[in-house]
């Protein structure tokens, strides 16, 4: 297609690592198909409480932005009705999932019980009722979430594995790991990724680990994302934030395991099934609609011998998911449908 200069103009925000590395692999698709996206943002919204970037999101719905077609907005908290029309894709679940996690510290829950306050107003005013606002989810679990606290249009658009497997064999990745940070080149290989948060949930990770360490003293953790530099144990390496190296990490290890107590749909986790590895995740109710699908679901709320049994039996089994959803393509053919549908409001 050839695109003229009056194509679209859509408005995101860029932030956490996920949604940065979504729209990175969109935005040339979606300029394929006559579809310019115009970036507002910084990457420093993600460390802030969500209560305090409702000033942020009004703003921006607040604006008549007149060279701007549509707003897309990434986990957007406006609480004043968009002055254009608007799609607002939650990669995360409600906020009264989050008001109901348990082990939270007093202040963390305190905050998610008022977001949960303020979203159901958001939730009756501006995602109800107003035709200039269609809301997407990227897993079944968001979507129904949705649904169920009350928003009358939610559509389902997943995301797809976003890191091109590494055209090098697993003794080269992990020789390259061994050079860079000298991490054995035997052993059964772990790869956790995300940032050291509360809600990862990294130390229910560690009470797994030790478990699973006496067992298998050759066995290798690897935690990539911000703040796991921070992060010590036997047989772990926390390497911090590395995005230029996940394909090499995701090459080098075995099992993905994240015990995260609430997710949308992981691109970290889509990746690794994309790369053929066996996935162990935390059985919480956001992990729900993967039962069934050779993943490992453990109970984090009784980790002891029967779960680490668990795992050394996945681990060695021949059991792994495949993905069978949409390629990126399709999805940015599925936003684009959806974009000429909110431009014609």
């Amino acid at each position: 297609a050839v695109c003229s200069p009056e194509a679209d103009a859509t408005l995101i925000r860029e932030g956490a690592t996920g949604i940065s590395r979504m729209i990175k692999t969109l935005t040339p698709l979606l300029h394929e198909n006559c579809v310019k996206l115009s970036y507002i943002g910084n990457k420093h919204l993600i460390r802030r409480p969500r209560l305090s970037l409702i000033p942020y999101w009004n703003n921006i719905a607040g604006k008549e932005w007149l060279e701007l077609d549509i707003l897309w907005l990434h986990d957007g908290f406006p609480t004043t009705k968009p002055k254009k029309p608007a799609i607002i894709t939650y990669h995360t679940p409600p906020m009264e999932v989050y008001s109901k996690i348990t082990g939270l510290a007093p202040h963390q829950l305190l905050h998610y019980k008022l977001c949960n306050i303020t979203e159901k107003k958001i939730i009756k005013t501006v995602l109800n009722k107003n035709n200039r606002v269609t809301v997407t989810g990227v897993s079944p679990y968001i979507v129904e979430r949705f649904k169920e606290a009350g928003t009358e249009d939610v559509r389902y658009i997943p995301n797809a594995p976003s890191i091109k497997p590494a055209s090098i064999s697993l003794k080269e990745a992990r020789r390259i790991l061994n050079e860079r940070y000298e991490i054995p080149e035997e052993g059964v290989f772990f790869l956790s990724i995300g940032r050291n948060d509360p809600l990862k949930n990294y130390r229910g990770l560690l009470r797994l680990w030790h478990l699973l360490k006496r067992r298998i003293p050759e066995a290798v953790l690897i935690l990539a994302g911000r703040g796991t530099e921070k992060i010590r144990g036997p047989g772990v390496y926390g390497l911090g934030l590395k995005g230029e190296e996940l394909p090499i990490l995701y090459r080098a290890c075995d099992a993905y395991v994240s015990l995260s107590l609430v997710e949308g749909m992981s691109l970290s986790l889509l990746d690794a099934i994309n790369h053929e590895m066996k996935i162990i995740l935390a059985d919480v109710e956001p992990n729900s609609w993967l039962r069934d699908k050779d993943i490992l679901l453990i109970n984090i709320n009784n980790i002891g011998v029967d779960e680490v049994d668990r795992v050394i039996d996945y681990v060695g089994s021949s059991r792994r998911p495949r993905w069978k959803g949409p390629d990126w393509r399709r999805i940015a053919e599925m936003y684009k449908e959806l974009f000429e549908e909110a431009s014609q409001r």
